[in-house]
């Protein structure tokens, strides 16, 4: 840009196109003439930019239409593309002669930081924008069984229906989708009754269930929310230590955190009758809680009178989980790693993991978020949209 008048145009055109972004992430429906006309100012900053790539791949989005990747069945057409042709006797064909990646996989741009999804930094809204914006991370994400069964229990318990279990444990390996799926639940629960709004979440959940809640809370606690020794400061300046004073805060606010304030100072682990009104005025309530077996390594050099921090954060697990299990409208999710090698390699990491599984997946209900069987539809999902009749044939010859 060579001129003050051209810097305001894109300035204006980017407030424009916020407007519609702001919209579409809180399932605003647009119509036609915005459409044309967001697609339009686009293709007017990629051209006061001089990037001819990213006005191409504009047109090439919208000519797909309004349907989103996961729905599409019919093969794209770009100059680059080709017709294979499949036999039983034909080898397997280059997958390159029979895909379509996504924009940053093909100019190269693709940042392998992404593939480390981290629920901390979206709940605190400074997460990647494939994380954090609930409209491109569904666009990504495919909805596995797993998922599906999760969020209709979570849903159907926060509207106050009578589920199985309000209690649900994640275990599995590292990159099973634990993660993942905490991060749906996430932007899930969040939006409330929006969340059909969307083409992208409409098809999550099943034909009878719909949010029901507008403000539902979500609290979230992960292995780096706070640090075992210093903890966290708030914005407001206060200094949260344990995972129960996390809670409180999260959920009940200052008044929360002040009812279980001198436990979470000494690192005592509060007892029910303290936590339960916390959870009774915030519900309905989510609580999502990841990683919590590395927090626990950490915590145990920590100590706390004859024992330590981990110590009591293992007892206030079984104290949340039986608060929980009582409390109408609140759920509790937490993910465990498949073995103590992914925790620490010592005695202790085995310990915690034992202990945690003895006061989490007893209690609960265990869900495996994605089957071995559905790892391809994932990576198609979030990487490479194969065309779907394609997908079939290649499955029938790769077998």
């Amino acid at each position: 840009m060579g001129s003050s008048k051209e810097a305001n145009k894109l300035i204006s055109y980017l407030q424009e196109i916020q407007e519609v972004r702001n919209k579409c992430n809180h399932y605003q429906p647009l119509d036609e003439d915005e459409i044309d006309r967001a697609f339009g100012t686009m293709k007017l900053v990629a051209k006061l930019l001089q990037m001819p790539d990213l006005v191409t791949e504009i047109d090439t989005i919208k000519n797909r239409g309004n349907e989103p990747t996961i729905q599409i069945e019919t093969p794209i057409t770009t100059e680059a593309s080709s017709t294979v042709s499949f036999s039983e006797n034909s080898p397997l064909p280059a997958w390159y002669t029979n895909v379509y990646p996504h924009y940053d996989i093909r100019n190269g741009s693709l940042d392998e930081s992404v593939f480390a999804a981290n629920l901390s930094e979206v709940a605190m809204g400074i997460g990647q924008e494939v994380y954090s914006n609930p409209t491109m991370f569904f666009e990504k994400t495919y909805i596995t069984a797993g998922l599906r069964d999760i969020a209709n229990r979570v849903v159907r318990a926060l509207n106050g229906e009578e589920t199985d279990n309000r209690v649900i444990s994640l275990q599995t390996g590292f990159g099973g989708g634990k993660t993942h799926t905490l991060i749906s639940l996430y932007h899930i629960t969040k939006t409330g009754k929006s969340l059909l709004s969307s083409a992208y979440t409409q098809h999550i959940l099943d034909s009878k269930v719909a949010p029901q809640f507008e403000n539902a809370q979500v609290a979230v606690f992960t292995n780096n929310t706070t640090d075992v020794s210093q903890g966290r400061t708030t914005d407001n300046g206060i200094t949260i230590y344990t995972l129960w004073g996390e809670l409180a805060y999260q959920l009940g606010g200052l008044e929360g955190y002040n009812l279980i304030k001198k436990n979470d100072i000494e690192r005592i682990s509060p007892a029910a009758n303290l936590f339960r009104p916390i959870l009774e005025k915030s519900a309905p309530a989510l609580i999502l809680i990841d990683e919590l077996a590395d927090y626990c390594n950490k915590a145990s050099a920590v100590m706390i009178g004859k024992g330590s921090l981990s110590d009591q954060t293992i007892g206030f697990m079984q104290t949340l989980t039986e608060i929980v299990s009582s409390v109408p409208r609140c759920v509790l999710i937490a993910t465990l790693p498949a073995s103590a090698t992914e925790v620490a390699s010592s005695a202790i990491g085995q310990q915690i993991l034992t202990a945690l599984e003895n006061r989490i997946v007893r209690v609960g209900t265990s869900i495996k978020p994605v089957e071995d069987e559905e790892i391809f539809e994932g990576l198609e999902s979030s990487y490479v949209p194969l065309k779907a009749n394609d997908i079939a044939k290649i499955a029938t010859l790769s077998a």
